[in-house]
């Protein structure tokens, strides 16, 4: 899909910030699913409603990292250059800052690793689209 793409904004990165939007709202999801469940009337020992927000959070990531991950690496091999690939690891960088010990440093729970997880992976896909320069795509021309 996105190698037909004309957007002002590139081929892939549209793609690319969709993809990183929709990681982090899934993120969220499976993080809270317990107070999703709640919020959704879960007061008993079976909590179905806060499952079905993890599933729901779950199917949503792995949509959301196929979204991704296609126009990323598309976007990697098209821009070769050396100094080129450096900026698209540093995505991969502010998105693993995500799996550190923040549960601790606030107090318990997942729900503050999940948080950090989240704007992590947010951060690295805008720094992957604003860090990396842009080329212009001609748009195909129709010969009659």
């Amino acid at each position: 899909m996105s190698d037909k793409c004309t957007s002002r904004f590139g081929r892939r990165r549209p793609f690319i910030f969709a993809g990183a939007v929709s990681i982090m709202i899934a993120v969220l999801i499976i993080g809270f699913s317990a107070d999703i469940g709640w919020l959704l009337g879960d007061r008993g020992e079976m909590k179905v409603r806060a499952i079905a927000a993890f599933i729901v959070g779950f199917w949503l990531l792995d949509v959301a990292n196929n979204m991704t991950q296609g126009p990323c690496r598309a976007l990697l091999a098209d821009l070769t250059r050396h100094r080129m690939r450096t900026y698209c690891y540093w995505s991969q960088i502010v998105v693993s800052l995500g799996s550190g010990p923040w549960d601790e440093l606030f107090g318990g729970g997942n729900s503050p690793a999940f948080f950090v997880a989240a704007l992590s992976a947010f951060a690295g896909g805008l720094i992957a689209i604003l860090a990396i320069p842009r080329t212009r795509v001609q748009k195909p021309k129709i010969l009659a």
